[in-house]
């Protein structure tokens, strides 16, 4: 009896064992995807990527109270019904935001999902459907070395690519930064930063000089793309009231008058000058006329 129990416990114990490592495996955050993904899929080409995000990274243009354009800067569609993320930096000021996306349409910005201005991120809106999207990755996972690509619009060239490493790993105030060696160009910024699997795993941010000093935000700061949370905290006109560049102040009327009411004060105390200036050169005069 007691060797069939054994025979019995014994598989069960190696179930047990494998069923407890597979649970590791999958709630490990610092194998789980890579465990997977290395079973199934490969490390892509820089050009198998283009192919695949391009089509979702798009142009963001910044306008003012007149509909003139601030400038301009990158974004990637992160759902297909519109959503979309860039730098906060890329949209401060703006009281309008127009975005082309692939096949050129343009489309308006309508609201603001969330933003940060100290990490520097910015989810937006567009009202569209079956967009092309960049498939998330897990920016916790990256170490220094990995080989990355950027895609972004420098000086309005959309769709630039181009590669590096993360060259470190920054902790810059209260938040992380890859620090990386891919050209981060004025345009660029918002653009999506890839590891070689295609999954996004930053957000382009900014460069120094004209060296490989270029970082980007971790993609796991927004959080609240996991939570698939969509919901608008800034209707445009909200956004453009508290963040929105100013419009000078248009001269006042009253200025107007005060100004026309000194230029009146100075010519009667003028006026009072003058007759005092006539009186004594009269009694000057009188004085020489003789008797």
């Amino acid at each position: 009896m007691d060797r069939l129990v054994l025979t019995v416990r014994k598989p069960l114990v190696i179930l047990r064992i494998i069923l407890y490592l597979c649970l590791f495996v999958i709630n490990n955050s610092l194998y789980s995807q890579n465990f997977f993904r290395n079973l199934f899929s490969s490390e892509k080409s820089i050009q198998e990527l283009n192919k695949l995000v391009s089509p979702a990274v798009v142009e963001i243009a910044n306008g003012d109270y007149n509909g003139d354009i601030r400038g301009y800067g990158s974004g990637f569609i992160v759902r297909e019904n519109g959503v979309i993320v860039t730098n906060f930096h890329v949209i401060d000021g703006a009281h309008y935001l127009g975005v082309k996306i692939h096949n050129k349409d343009i489309h308006v910005v309508t609201g603001i999902i969330d933003i940060n201005p100290d990490i520097d991120f910015a989810i937006i809106k567009i009202n569209a459907k079956n967009l092309p999207v960049v498939s998330l990755g897990n920016s916790q996972e990256v170490e220094v070395g990995d080989k990355i690509v950027a895609i972004g619009s420098p000086q309005g060239l959309t769709n630039t690519i181009s590669d590096g490493i993360v060259s470190g790993k920054r902790q810059i105030g209260n938040y992380s930064r890859f620090q990386i060696t891919a050209p981060i160009a004025p345009g660029s910024s918002g653009g999506v930063l890839l590891n070689m699997y295609g999954d996004g795993i930053g957000i382009t941010t900014s460069g120094m000089g004209t060296g490989n000093l270029n970082f980007a935000i971790p993609i796991h700061h927004l959080r609240k793309l996991s939570r698939d949370d969509q919901s608008i905290r800034y209707s445009m006109e909200r956004f453009a009231s508290i963040y929105g560049v100013k419009p000078p102040p248009k001269p006042s009327t009253n200025r107007a008058y005060q100004a026309q009411d000194t230029y009146t004060n100075q010519s009667s105390n003028n006026n009072g000058s003058n007759f005092l200036g006539w009186c004594f050169w009269l009694w000057i005069i009188w004085g020489l006329i003789p008797p």
